[in-house]
């Protein structure tokens, strides 16, 4: 069945393209068109472009001062040491190889990143160290960290809090279910290392 309707559908459409009678086709009369092949000249005329005039020069303001930095080599390798806020009765960091269900767990931090330098103190050689108290959230999170202490005050400050924001922990346990950690310190050393 779907051959023959295939077959019927190519034959209609060959109807459709095939002229019927060729005695039909009515001749059209008009205009002959000549094609005139006209000469051209054998010599081409180039034209010649004058370059544009140099812009001239503006001089600089004479009444502006000029601002020079005073050149301070930069140390060859930079380090923001920390202490850690947490520590183990055994000296071991890291978290537990295993976990009871129901079992009480301290944080513990997962990863810290370290705090990039501030280059106002790097420019000048400044060194000094921050103090941090913050809070771990349920999920792990360090949460509204406030600076307790700094030397020098306000340098290090910024760097060390959003240092501080990125770090992450494995969450307080207690009796199996997460619970938020409130007032852990941390003090975060910026010191300049020559090699």
């Amino acid at each position: 069945m779907g051959g023959l309707v295939t077959f019927a559908l190519f034959f209609m459409i060959q109807q459709m393209i095939v002229p019927g009678d060729p005695t039909e086709l009515i001749a059209v009369r008009g205009l002959p068109i000549d094609f005139i092949r006209l000469q051209r000249d054998p010599q081409l005329t180039l034209k010649k472009r004058a370059l544009p005039d140099r812009p001239t020069r503006l001089k600089a303001p004479s009444s502006m001062p000029m601002l020079t930095d005073k050149y301070v080599p930069a140390p060859k390798s930079l380090s923001a040491s920390m202490q850690p806020p947490l520590s183990s009765e055994l000296g071991f960091v890291g978290p537990p190889l295993f976990l009871f269900p129901g079992e009480d767990m301290d944080t513990v931090p997962l990863y810290r990143i370290p705090p990039q330098y501030p280059l106002h103190a790097k420019r000048r050689g400044l060194e000094g160290w921050v103090d941090l108290e913050f809070s771990i959230s349920k999920s792990g999170r360090v949460v509204e960290p406030v600076v307790l202490r700094a030397d020098p005050l306000g340098v290090f400050d910024q760097a060390a809090r959003a240092a501080v924001i990125k770090w992450r922990y494995r969450p307080k346990f207690d009796q199996g279910m997460a619970v938020e950690r409130e007032g852990l310190t941390v003090r975060i050393w910026f010191e300049l290392q020559d090699e």
